[in-house]
């Protein structure tokens, strides 16, 4: 049963899927006012893990993980409630989710299963499980919204399934000549605005070309800890991060590759490698592709890369504080006006993208309190109306019992 629950002028949060602890608010700097109005929230009887918004930035789709027993399961959540119509239930382990371009269809890949569920977006039904041969990880629906790929890390390949026959009508060996992922299969995906290109992510191998038609091997660019990547609007280049750096492709001058590396935080000092957390870069692309906003996790700011060329000179967006307080992910608004960041130490700084400069400032009210308490937070996921949702799990500390979790809901002015 979720139940409702309203607190009004509440923080607001950003956070990625990593546990954080409750620290330190950082210390008083010239940096601007809340912008949130009012967080609305629902209990959850799971622990959210994905998160993903429907194209019209109307609905939340939650995908949650077990809690006392009990399955897992895709809650859809409506913001203007809050309420959640439809809850129904998953494999344990969330791994990928996906929401087809004219907002149809819903699909969710989840450990063990060896298969992908397709649902009906208006009714919650579930239409099919699709057999992929393997365990999915990543989703991802070309925005024709004809096909969707789901990468199948321990088989090495990538799945295709027809949307309107709810069949695998492919399977692509990630592998090109002689370079594969190292021995770790393909996880994140993404297709180019033609619809031409898929670009396949390796945790430890680099990012793979391959035609959409047939599975063909254009390339592989190798470099290690892929992170998601992003193409850009003209579909000329694509960006990805890993732990170190941003990496930019210029598609049609395959293999050129630019790559920028953000191992400063705001202090200048450079950070020891190994205490860096095993996260690839965030990044975040404005709609349009002018802009291309990336931060390593727990850097003291946000850097602006130049598009097309990201080793050019770049912008850096100040969130205060060193590394301590560094920003951890970002999102754009649906506009591109406006991005979100999360920091380590539990703020989210709003920046207006047309000046780049912080025009609100919020303390997360969802965040554990206590000094060994942790909160699992995912999300920045906008929507529509200047919402902006977030899961969130509490832990009682670092390998403690769940004291409770729920999706919040808040709105911006």
């Amino acid at each position: 049963m979720k139940r409702p629950v309203t607190v009004a002028t509440a923080a607001l949060a950003l956070a990625g899927v990593a546990l954080s602890a409750t620290v330190t608010a950082a210390r008083a700097e010239d940096l601007p006012g809340p912008l949130v109005t009012s967080t609305q929230g629902i209990d959850l009887d799971s622990a959210p893990a994905r998160a993903i918004a429907s194209p019209d930035g109307r609905t939340a789709y939650i995908a949650s993980g077990p809690l006392a027993g009990k399955a897992g399961e895709l809650d859809w959540v409506d913001p203007s409630g809050p309420r959640v119509p439809f809850s129904p239930t998953i494999g344990a382990i969330p791994m990928g989710l996906a929401v087809s371009p004219d907002g149809r269809l819903i699909a969710s890949s989840s450990a063990p299963d060896t298969f992908v569920r397709i649902f009906d977006a208006a009714s919650g039904r579930l239409l099919k499980k699709v057999p992929v041969g393997g365990r999915p990880d990543g989703l991802t629906i070309g925005p024709k919204g004809q096909s969707l790929f789901a990468s199948v890390s321990k088989r090495g390949y990538v799945a295709k399934v027809d949307l309107k026959r709810l069949t695998v009508t492919g399977r692509y060996p990630v592998k090109f000549r002689s370079d594969s992922c190292h021995g770790r299969g393909p996880a994140s995906l993404a297709v180019s605005r033609d619809s031409a290109t898929l670009f396949v992510s390796c945790p430890q191998g680099g990012l793979f070309l391959l035609t959409t038609k047939d599975g063909r091997a254009l390339g592989v660019i190798d470099q290690a800890d892929g992170g998601a990547p992003i193409p850009s609007a003209d579909g000329t280049h694509v960006y990805w991060g890993d732990r170190t750096a941003v990496w930019g492709l210029d598609v049609p001058n395959y293999p050129r590759v630019f790559t920028k590396d953000l191992p400063v935080d705001s202090d200048g000092d450079i950070m020891d490698v190994v205490d860096r957390i095993a996260s690839p870069v965030s990044l975040a692309m404005t709609p349009d592709g002018s802009r291309v906003y990336a931060t390593m996790p727990d850097i003291g700011a946000v850097s602006r890369v130049a598009v097309g060329d990201i080793t050019k000179a770049t912008s850096r967006l100040s969130v205060g504080g060193s590394s301590t307080f560094g920003a951890q992910e970002l999102a754009l608004d649906a506009t591109g006006r406006r991005l979100y960041v999360r920091t380590a130490d539990g703020r989210l700084i709003t920046f207006d993208t047309s000046s780049d400069t912080a025009i609100g400032v919020d303390t997360l009210d969802f965040v554990a309190a206590g000094p060994k308490a942790v909160t699992r937070v995912i999300g920045p996921l906008p929507l529509s109306g200047s919402r902006v949702a977030f899961g969130w799990t509490r832990y009682d500390g670092p390998a403690g019992k769940v004291v409770g979790s729920g999706v919040s809901i808040l709105t911006l002015k």
